[in-house]
């Protein structure tokens, strides 16, 4: 056989089996996952694939799918914002997006169920079920509790494409909402109101602090003052008591000591009585050269006492004797 043909041939084989080999070879990006399919047999594997190189064969393929969240958005942009009645029968217009992953066990039914038509479903499923969740919101539900009425929204959408659109609904957003302008007005009106009510009503309740606290330091500042005077007025009885009994021990004793020098002198109760006059005499400085007609009292110069006895019974000093116990 000639050597070129032989060359021929070889190079030919090699040609050939480096483009089966190339064409057996398929590749999926990391944020991708995919189901293989053959286009000379007609066969679709339910082996969900993952990024990176793998081997489909001859006339083999992958069917791609989206391995992160991707997005559809209801806008005026594209010319698709959604227009629904709230329950109480107004028009609205809403403007909405809304997120969703795809199954990765479901793509083999998804693909089986809309052969790759997927995206037309999800938008016009979604496009419904909001709209009939929006006639089970009033429009000032949209106005006051919007995220709570995308919580409800994103709810019945995740329910029904689990069920029968294999992929999950993680997130909506209402975006924009559009009412007839008097309503959006009264609304306007009636939110301003709300406000204006919350706002007194937090004042209310920050006086009614304050005066809780004021009234709290009165009465605490009536019982330091009640706990006060109860203390000066102890303390002023107590003063009296010890005065009263300083008093009474020192009547006491002065009685106690006129008694005995009457006793001991054999006086009668007129010569005690002129003795206490002296002695009280003594005690304010009256001597023997001072005017002795003027110290003496007109009971005393009736009686006969002269000076020189009064004289003689106050050097005795008796009240100072009977104190001391002298004999």
């Amino acid at each position: 056989m000639d050597a070129r043909v032989v060359g021929g041939a070889v190079a030919i084989l090699t040609v050939v089996l480096t483009a089966v080999l190339a064409t057996s070879l398929a590749t999926l990006h990391q944020t991708e996952m995919g189901l293989k399919t053959n286009a000379f047999w007609q066969t679709l594997s339910p082996t969900i694939y993952y990024g990176g190189l793998h081997w489909v064969g001859a006339g083999g393929y992958f069917i791609k799918f989206q391995k992160t969240v991707l997005s559809t958005e209801f806008s005026t942009d594209a010319h698709d914002i959604l227009h629904a009645r709230t329950k109480d029968g107004l028009p609205i217009v809403l403007g909405i997006s809304y997120q969703y992953a795809y199954i990765p066990d479901k793509l083999h039914d998804l693909y089986l169920a809309y052969l790759g038509d997927h995206d037309r479903v999800y938008f016009n499923t979604a496009t419904h079920l909001i709209s009939e969740e929006s006639t089970r919101h009033t429009a000032y539900d949209f106005f006051d509790q919007p995220q709570q009425v995308a919580q409800k929204m994103q709810h019945t959408l995740d329910e029904y494409f689990e069920q029968h659109l294999f992929a999950n609904v993680v997130a909506l957003q209402i975006n924009s909402r559009l009412l007839p302008e008097p309503f959006n007005d009264a609304i306007l009106d009636s939110l301003t109101t709300k406000q204006n009510i919350t706002a007194t009503y937090r004042y209310v309740d920050r006086m009614n602090v304050t005066l809780e606290t004021q009234l709290l330091v009165a009465r605490q500042d009536a019982l330091a003052t009640v706990a006060s005077a109860k203390g000066a007025a102890q303390a002023a009885l107590a003063n009296s008591f010890a005065a009263a009994n300083v008093t009474h021990s020192r009547t006491d004793a002065d009685v106690g000591g006129f008694r005995r020098v009457k006793g001991e002198l054999d006086l009668d109760n007129a010569d005690v009585l002129k003795y206490v006059y002296w002695d009280s005499l003594s005690g304010r400085g009256i001597g023997a050269t001072g005017d002795a007609n003027l110290a003496v009292p007109g009971y005393a110069q009736g009686s006969g006492l002269g000076l020189d006895e009064a004289d003689v019974l106050v050097d005795l000093e008796p009240s100072v004797m009977a104190r001391q116990g002298a004999p």
